[in-house]
């Protein structure tokens, strides 16, 4: 509905509810609560790893140089 972006903060709070609801399940003995919010904080933990790898590989000088010759496809061309 493009209320809310999945960005760093949205993912930051969706791992700060995870870890929330994982001790308060454990503290309680709701093991499928604390299973089903392990997995939700390792999709949040993902999601964060991969919006850092984003932003450092867009930072100029941080990500692979533009300079680098192209991957060919095995085939060397002869200078005519």
């Amino acid at each position: 509905m493009g209320w809310l972006r999945a960005g760093r903060r949205f993912q930051a709070a969706n791992l700060a509810g995870a870890c929330a609801f994982v001790i308060n399940g454990a503290h309680n003995g709701a093991w499928p609560s604390v299973v089903t919010n392990i997995v939700w904080f390792l999709i949040s933990l993902v999601s964060l790893v991969r919006i850092a790898r984003k932003k450092t590989a867009a930072e100029p000088g941080k990500g692979p140089s533009r300079e680098e010759p192209a991957a060919t496809s095995g085939r060397q061309h002869k200078a005519s």
